[in-house]
């Protein structure tokens, strides 16, 4: 007789052991590899040949499975990329498997199955490949650092087995590998460097590898490290060319962007035609103010060309530079006084731009006609400063408004340094945003793109025929400046004795002001007339080219450091080594799979 208490024990066991076996099921029944059998064949070029025999038990019916292999890698902030080459995939029958191969990020994606036949139960799928750069070397010995199984794989493999066959040797190379060959394995989570339940076992030149019930997100990764000459390292020329493949964006960018600017630079900014030889010239090019041909020859607009403004504007009798000794804390101080010509025209139509503001800016105009008669640098105003700042992008406009250049060469200066500053915004934000996805070889290319850019700013801006032609006379006429003929001075002095002074300008812009002088220097007052335009303090001596010179470059460098002075300023896969600092995941391969 059943008692009632037995009866609701009965219930409630059977009841406990229906829902037990429904919550046990799935997991009984999942998928698994029951092997995965990898065998490894190291050359002597240090090739690798793998065959990977994966059995996989399917639990319901799948189209099959897909193996992904990394194939680039993180070294030295670089992508190194293995040379991976798929021979075959075939079944356990040696039969092919339909399969599909596609690059996914940084990895080898193969899809293995028929997507109109599924499969159930056991199955083996053998996978054959072969690849290069996946031995890295140090101090010459080979060492290969394998990640056998890779720690993505969303079930259990039941065994997993690494067969690493060593190249055959002599009998001595032989017997060194078997004394010399250090070997560490590793077992479990990324990083782990636990190997305590992994098999190794060596029979002459062959190592395997042996461990169990590898569990979802862990694998099993080996380090072998090999004598000196066990493997032959790549040949120098092979080493360069993948080191090409690695930092390819450093050479890449740099050189689109170099031969980009030279194409530009080759059909719009260099000049019309070659400058070829020059020959000497006794006079300068009429068309041209000293500072213009000082911005001809050079393509810029430097301290002496503006300075030569001052000097070139007083020779023609606008205005008297008149040095004045003033007492000051240390003793007496220079100061400088420009003495307006009362007939003198400032709204001249034969005064360039350029030249209008210097008029302007020295004798603090304020509209119309309204100018001082009489202005000291020491008490210029800062609105004559501002416009003093304005000489440069005044040369360079009229000069290209005359047809000199074919831009203004400060505008396509400006383009080429604004590209470079967007070049290092984009790197910037590249490098806050995306700094995952570049590396250094692309980071250090942006770097050079910038700095060709920049250099590129001062290359680009070309004259045209008209400039180019005025160029040639303005270097000749400087080559006859810069090494001066004192009896072919003395002849022209002769027919023209206010020579010197009047072409005094034009030697300051080419920096020959002193030979110049010296070509002067003991002439005669007949043929060389003491300047009017400038007066030192001291004018109790006769006139010296020689001493004038000095003392007016001493009276001009003062005049452009207070002139300057008040203008504004212009705006394995990682190349690690298993045996020490490895761990799971660690060298090349690994990766995973699934089914689908």
């Amino acid at each position: 007789m059943i008692r009632p208490w037995s009866k609701v024990f009965i219930s409630t066991f059977t009841v406990c052991a229906a829902l037990s076996g429904l919550l046990l099921a799935p997991a009984c029944q999942a998928d698994e590899v029951s092997s995965m059998d990898v065998t490894m064949t190291a050359q002597r070029d240090s090739t690798l040949n793998v065959v990977e025999k994966i059995t996989v038990n399917f639990s319901e019916p799948r189209h099959g499975i897909f193996r992904v292999f990394p194939v680039k890698y993180s070294r030295l902030g670089s992508s190194y990329a293995v040379d991976f080459n798929l021979n075959s995939v075939k079944d356990e029958n040696n039969q092919n498997v339909s399969f599909s191969q596609s690059a996914r990020g940084n990895d080898v994606n193969i899809k293995i199955g028929s997507g109109s036949k599924l499969v159930q139960g056991s199955h083996t799928y053998v996978i054959s490949y072969k690849l290069r750069r996946a031995v890295n070397f140090f101090d010459k010995q080979p060492e290969i650092y394998w990640n056998v199984t890779g720690d993505q794989w969303p079930y259990v493999i039941r065994s997993a087995r690494l067969n690493l066959e060593l190249p055959p040797s002599d009998k001595a190379a032989a017997l060194a590998l078997n004394t010399t060959i250090n070997t560490v394995a590793y077992l479990g989570l990324p990083n782990s460097k636990s190997g305590e339940r992994v098999t190794v076992e060596q029979v002459g030149q062959k190592l395997f590898f042996q461990a169990y019930d590898i569990t979802p997100g862990t694998g099993l990764t080996v380090a072998v490290r090999l004598p000196v000459g066990a493997l032959v390292e790549p040949t120098l020329a092979t080493q360069i060319a993948w080191l090409f493949i690695d930092w390819y964006p450093l050479l890449f960018l740099p050189g689109l962007t170099f031969f980009g600017l030279y194409a530009t630079g080759r059909f719009l900014g260099t000049d019309e035609a070659p400058t070829g030889a020059t020959a000497v010239d006794w006079e300068p090019p009429k068309e041209i103010t000293p500072a213009e041909m000082g911005v001809l020859i050079d393509e810029r607009v430097d301290r002496r060309d503006v300075l030569s403004i001052v000097v070139d504007l007083a020779v023609r009798g606008y205005y008297k530079i008149v040095e004045v000794d003033k007492p000051g804390f240390w003793g007496l101080s220079k100061d400088y006084r420009f003495e307006r010509n009362l007939h003198a025209d400032f709204d001249s139509s034969d005064l360039k731009s350029f030249e209008k503001e210097m008029l302007q800016s020295l004798f603090n105009w304020r509209g119309g006609t309204d100018y001082d008669f009489v202005s000291e640098l020491s008490d210029l105003s800062e609105l004559g400063a501002v416009r003093f700042s304005q000489f440069r992008h005044l040369l360079y406009s009229t000069m290209t408004a005359q047809g000199w250049f074919r831009e203004n060469p400060d505008n396509v200066r400006v383009q080429c340094i604004q590209a470079t500053g967007i070049i290092l915004l984009l790197l910037v934000f590249m490098l806050v945003f995306a700094s995952s996805f570049i590396g250094a070889p692309f980071i250090l290319g942006c770097i050079f793109s910038a700095i060709i850019f920049f250099f590129f700013s001062g290359v680009i801006p070309a004259r045209t025929l008209s400039g180019l032609h005025l160029r040639r006379q303005a270097l000749g006429f400087a080559r006859f400046m810069e090494r001066p003929d004192k009896e072919r001075i003395r002849v022209l002095a002769d027919k023209d004795p206010t020579l010197f002074a009047r072409l005094l300008p034009y030697a300051m812009v080419v920096n020959a002001a002193d030979q110049w002088a010296d070509a002067f220097e003991g002439l005669g007052s007949d043929l060389v007339a003491a300047p009017v335009w400038y007066q030192g303090s001291d004018c109790d001596f006769a006139f010296s080219p020689r001493l004038f010179v000095s003392q007016m470059n001493t009276g001009i460098e003062n005049i452009a450091t207070s002139l300057q002075a008040l203008s504004p300023a212009a705006s394995a896969g990682s190349g690690m080594s298993g045996m020490s600092g490895g761990g799971v995941g660690g060298g090349f391969g690994g990766g995973g799979g699934g089914s689908w």
